[in-house]
């Protein structure tokens, strides 16, 4: 709307078959504002004022303060420079049946904030709309197929384009250009996301699915899925396995589902299949279904209602992973449980039936309410980090049929103060039980070839450990910070202690070492203990090497008492008989002084009752 005269000319020719009129409508709250309004009449297309035509009828950039333009139905092209500079109109409606809008047509109408643009138009030219600043949302036809170099640049507000059309339309690299203003969402059909995510140019936008009553789709040779909007329900109908390359094919609608209807006659959920649908709280299993896919329910985090049918046979790696709704129950049949398949979940008791013979790492990873696990027959080994930093679980049954208990398999597992330790146990791995503050002393039974690194590290409540005959080393840290530690006995397989072993068991008085030869030691191996308190017992045989080995001297030394001990000295064997008091030596040559401080029975002397050379 302007303040000017009224001019002469207010009407003309724009097209071989086209006339203009331009009429003034007074402004109804100031009269003397006069309102302009240019409309076409007839069909065809208009002028193209690119051409040199622009005298071919009426020069309309000097009626740029017009308030709207009227097309007629009946127009086909809107020619070059045709309404540029039209900076003072707000609202446009091209007719339905144009199907080309050329270059710099409505270049700088910098007012234009609602644009309706018709099904049939395919093609608008460069610069076209360039310069629009108001326009905030842009709706193309499906029709469309070529949008020109900067057809819609330097338009400040524009922040959402909608595209239709399945395949993306042709655009140069500068079409939607800007140099300031919010970025640009493109929607598209739900169908085509991947086809524009694809294509060089319109990747460079984010790009998400036009909202629609309802999506359908295919998921299996024989399964098909549907998505009602109206109730936010996902239904898959047919038979058979679940399958789709990537992801989900309605993996954008994830966060608003809020049910899933799943037909008898499914066998297989497929990966990632509802991974992250947020809204979902429930859903009922078929008695068809025999394996749950990898991620099938990741982060489905108001799920607390879903009974696993008795069909099931397989649960992937992280099925049910963040779902800290749900409590599961695994059924009898299911054979194997892939990696962190319950991390986080809700449930406080978890019973893992004999037919299971895999578990992955990280099953019941920061379980926060799990207190109880019952681990059946099928099973061997206890997976790396299978129940990592479950604060409140205090009771752990392990079958007679483990052999290995991963790495960090129950760290800082707090309260954790019932424990059985199974027979066959061959490996404990690095921090398996690191910070099980609560635990009691543990029982290594013969046959553990290995304990890893840090293993019961910080375990406070461990007041004693014998590492049995059958163990050859142990990690760094073993056993450090351990608190209430006070007795250890040392198989004699053990010809070294690493760094840290028992650094800071400061309470640790006693040490019964079966070794014959002292165990090297790290230098920290016995850090921050007391090595003058300890009470240490070695086999009579390797006595004096011990009264010489480092930190071992500086021990309260002892022989083990009540076992019989032998070896060899200067040439000669010697056995000692506990029971009887008796020392047999067997060689030839001189033969020293049984009493002699240098002889390695000499703890016994006073004990022996009966010596005999046989020399």
């Amino acid at each position: 709307m302007a303040i000017m005269p009224i001019r002469a000319q207010l009407y003309g020719t724009y097209g071989d078959n086209l006339t203009w009129k331009l009429d003034t409508v007074p402004d109804e709250s100031s009269p003397n504002i006069l309102h302009f309004k240019l409309t076409l009449f007839g069909y065809g297309p208009t002028y193209d004022f690119c051409s040199g035509n622009i005298g071919r009828g009426f020069t309309f950039h000097h009626l740029a303060n017009t308030d709207s333009i009227g097309l007629p139905e009946g127009l086909t092209c809107i020619g070059c420079n045709s309404f540029y500079n039209f900076y003072s109109v707000k609202s446009l409606r091209v007719p339905s049946t144009v199907t080309r809008i050329s270059n710099y047509a409505f270049w700088n109408t910098t007012a234009l904030c609602n644009l309706l643009l018709p099904e049939g138009l395919t093609y608008i030219g460069d610069y076209a709309f360039e310069s629009g600043y108001a326009l905030s949302e842009l709706n193309l036809p499906s029709t469309i197929d070529t949008l020109g170099s900067l057809a819609f640049a330097n338009i400040a507000m524009l922040s959402r384009v909608s595209c239709p059309s399945p395949p993306p339309p042709v655009i140069s690299s500068n079409t939607f250009n800007k140099e300031y203003g919010d970025s640009i969402t493109v929607y598209v059909p739900f169908e085509a996301i991947s086809t524009y995510q694809a294509d060089a140019l319109w990747s460079r936008f984010p790009i998400t699915y036009i909202r629609q009553d309802e999506y359908t789709g295919t998921c299996g040779d024989d399964l098909t899925w549907r998505f009602v909007t109206a109730d936010s329900t996902l239904y898959i109908y047919g038979s058979g396995a679940m399958t789709y390359e990537g992801t989900a094919p309605w993996a954008l609608l994830m966060s608003g589902i809020r049910a899933v209807s799943l037909p008898e006659g499914l066998t297989t959920i497929g990966n990632g299949a509802f991974n992250g649908c947020t809204s979902l709280t429930t859903i009922a299993f078929p008695t068809s279904l025999t394996a749950i896919g990898d991620n099938a329910f990741h982060g489905c985090i108001r799920l607390s209602d879903a009974v696993l049918p008795a069909s099931l046979t397989a649960i992937g790696n992280g099925a049910f992973s963040g779902c800290n709704a749900l409590d599961i129950v695994i059924p009898a049949g299911v054979e194997s449980i892939g990696a962190a398949s319950f991390r986080s979940t809700h449930g406080s008791t978890l019973t893992i039936p004999n037919s299971v013979t895999s578990l992955g790492d990280s099953l019941c990873y920061e379980c926060g309410n799990l207190t109880s696990v019952n681990i059946g027959s099928g099973v061997t080994a206890i997976p790396g980090y299978a129940f990592y930093n479950c604060e409140a679980l205090h009771s752990i049954s392990m079958p007679e049929t483990v052999t290995s208990i991963g790495q960090c398999a129950f760290y800082r597992c707090l309260t954790l103060n019932s424990i059985n330790w199974p027979a066959t146990l061959q490996r404990i791995n690095d921090y398996a039980f690191y910070a099980c503050q609560a635990m009691p002393s543990p029982q290594l039974y013969e046959g553990l070839t290995h304990l890893g690194l840090g293993a019961f590290a910080i375990c406070i409540s461990i007041t004693e450990v014998d590492l049995p005959e059958s163990l050859t080393a142990i990690g760094n840290g073993a056993f450090g910070t351990c608190h209430a530690l006070h007795r250890v006995s040392i198989g004699s397989g053990i010809t070294s202690l690493p760094q840290q072993s028992f650094m800071g068991c400061n309470a640790l008085d006693t040490i019964v070492c079966h070794a014959p030869e002292p165990p090297t030691l790290g230098s920290t191996a016995f850090y921050n203990t007391t090595p003058a308190n300890i009470h240490l017992f070695v086999p009579l045989a390797g006595y004096t090497a011990y009264e010489t080995a480092d930190t071992w001297s500086d021990m309260i030394l002892d022989f083990i008492h009540g076992v019989d001990a032998d070896g060899t000295h200067n040439g000669f064997t010697w056995h000692y008989d506990h029971t009887a008091g008796t020392l047999r030596i067997d060689g030839s040559g001189a033969l020293p002084a049984h009493f002699d401080a240098a002889a390695p029975w000499h703890p016994v002397n006073d004990s022996i009752k009966i010596g005999r050379a046989h020399v």
